[in-house]
């Protein structure tokens, strides 16, 4: 009994603080980058509760590897620290970060600010060994669709496209962010301002596909929008899925040997797993304080933090009109400028009324006109796809190991109407169709086929507003 009115010290031991936390239901976002901190180790994913945490990540060791140096400058954020800071203040919640292995293996990290070669050849490895595991939205830190110093036949877009296509066909639907390379001259001065010059003449190159004069590359394989011929085949567009999963060449690229086709006989276009945030931004986050004390912030792609910004979004919600927070402009771009880009199926940024927000969601895929593009060419259809996919994939395996009779095709079929229908109140898709195939000779072999049809919910992108005036009514 507790003595309330009885002077003195009353106790209260509280249970429960112990416990776990269970995993936001969020989609996760991988960051993979570079860190010379010997507490993490390499090529294992680690979760980041908290953006606190992102100092775990920071650089510990000067570029030799040797020297620590405790109080010095190579005690800083690492590429990582800053990719996790910026994916929580856009409303991530379910990171995890991954220390890039070197080159050569597992037994070693990396180095920080390695050659864009050994990071492209580190990157492989690690898509190999992590292509089995549960993944959403991955974005390889430093790599950017136009980076230079690739070899012949080597590009980070077409590199992640590719690893997010794989792991979708053989284990989780995810998708990929990565950035493009800045305009100068942040390249050499981290808190430099482009001209209004250097402004038009990056988003000019980035629309042409080639950054090579701009401390870039030439990238004329991400070019989904040209067709000279006429034909709905986009002229130099090599962003296909391929049997030797290499970059297709040829005039069309789309005509390769190597093109995997799905059943209706059309080219799988694996750029509809990637999208391309175009922006450099200014960053205000703890890491920006320790980056820059007087400024307090510091300029970076908004690739990390546009992933972060997806993964707080439901899959029928678009990031189109949606605020970067965290963020503002290093220079505005204009309107004009942004439309170019959007054109071009990047993701660019503008200051509106709202605040500084993602202009459309564009993804990768082609994009010639309204007539000849991919289906797939916004996020809000790719999301929404892949989460249909998820819901056939989860009903479906409950059943594997059970007799493939009537009662149990009825049944998988309806589980499968169920979770679809829940998508359909929640205004995610506008209809569906679900058909089960199993004629005898499947049957025998215990296989089954599930023939989905979806129509998503499309996205809003333009409200168009027609003004009339009238001379009013006559007086009298």
């Amino acid at each position: 009994m507790a003595l309330d009115n009885l002077p003195g010290t009353k106790v209260e031991v509280q249970d429960g603080s112990l416990r776990i936390s269970r995993p936001p239901a969020m989609p996760k976002v991988t960051l993979i980058g570079t860190t010379n901190n010997p507490g993490i180790d390499p090529g294992e994913p680690v979760r980041v509760e908290t953006d606190d945490d992102a100092v775990l990540f920071d650089n510990m060791y000067a570029a030799d590897g040797v020297t620590l140096d405790p109080t010095g400058p190579f005690q800083r954020p690492s590429e990582l620290s800053l990719a996790i800071a910026e994916a929580f203040a856009a409303g991530g919640e379910n990171i995890e970060a991954i220390a890039l292995p070197s080159a050569t293996g597992l037994a070693t990290k990396l180095e920080p600010d390695p050659s864009n070669s050994d990071r492209y050849t580190a990157l492989g490895s690690l898509y190999n060994i992590i292509k089995h595991t549960d993944l959403d939205i991955t974005v390889p830190v430093g790599a950017y669709i136009d980076s230079s110093g690739l070899g012949v036949g080597e590009n980070f877009g077409y590199q992640l496209a590719n690893f997010c296509y794989q792991n979708s066909i053989n284990h989780r639907m995810g998708i990929g962010v990565l950035g493009v390379s800045p305009p100068d001259p942040i390249d050499s001065n981290p808190t430099g301002i482009p001209t209004l010059t250097q402004l038009n003449d990056w988003v000019t190159a980035l629309a042409a596909f080639n950054t090579s004069a701009i401390n870039g590359a030439d990238f004329t394989i991400f070019d989904g929008v040209t067709d000279s011929g006429g034909d709905g085949v986009p002229d130099n567009y090599a962003f296909w899925a391929t049997t030797n999963e290499t970059i297709p060449t040829g005039a069309p690229p789309r005509f390769d040997a190597n093109v995997v086709t799905d059943r209706r006989g059309e080219p799988v276009d694996i750029g509809a797993y990637i999208s391309v945030p175009t922006e450099w931004a200014r960053f205000f986050n703890d890491e920006g304080r320790r980056v820059n004390p007087t400024l307090g912030y510091y300029q970076s792609s908004t690739a990390s933090a546009y992933a972060g910004l997806i993964s707080k979004l439901p899959s029928r919600i678009g990031t189109t009109n949606q605020i970067l927070r965290g963020t503002t402009p290093i220079r505005q771009m204009s309107p004009t400028q942004a439309e170019t880009l959007i054109n071009a199926r990047y993701v660019p940024m503008l200051m509106r009324s709202l605040g500084y927000v993602m202009v459309q969601d564009n993804t990768g895929a082609y994009h010639i006109s309204d007539y000849y593009k991919s289906d797939f060419t916004l996020l809000t259809t790719v999301r929404i796809t892949h989460d249909a996919v998820r819901i056939v994939r989860s009903r479906g395996q409950n059943y594997i190991g059970r007799p493939n009779n009537a009662v149990n095709r009825n049944a998988l079929m309806a589980d499968i109407d169920e979770g679809l229908g829940l998508m359909q109140k929640l205004g995610a898709i506008e209809w569906f169709e679900a058909t089960l195939i199993a004629p005898p000779s499947m049957t025998v072999l215990g296989r089954a086929q599930v023939d989905l049809v979806v129509q998503p919910a499309f996205e809003l992108l333009q409200i168009r507003n027609f003004v009339s005036l009238t001379a009013g009514q006559a007086a009298g």
